[in-house]
């Protein structure tokens, strides 16, 4: 019996004395794999959005320069409408502007 609880103390000693070792190497571990992965997911999105972002800017610019051509110069409420506006409006204002006979007619709301 004395043999038995030597053993079991020297497990529960083990325990004690492992527990806080493993924990601390398994959260550096997961640090050292855990943040390139982040990173690299990161990069991805940012990216990504990056790229979402640029779309709208550059369709919202074409749509100024085509109805400032078409037109003449954009009152400055109209100019905010575009620089707001989301993707799928801008590209149905440019449907609209290739044959719209007025501005108003470019920017009017739709009941689709």
């Amino acid at each position: 019996a004395v043999v038995g609880s030597i053993g079991y103390n020297l497990l529960v000693q083990g325990k004690e004395q492992g527990i806080p070792i493993g924990r601390a190497q398994g959260i550096t571990i997961g640090k050292e794999q855990g943040i390139p992965i982040g990173r690299a997911q990161g990069i991805t999105i940012g990216r990504a959005q990056g790229k979402a972002i640029g779309l709208v800017e550059g369709t919202a610019k074409t749509l100024a320069k085509l109805l400032t051509q078409r037109f003449g110069k954009l009152p400055s409420d109209v100019e905010e409408r575009i620089n707001a506006a989301e993707l799928a409006e801008l590209e149905r204002w440019i449907d609209k502007a290739l044959a719209a006979p007025d501005l108003n007619s470019v920017l009017q709301q739709t009941s689709n």
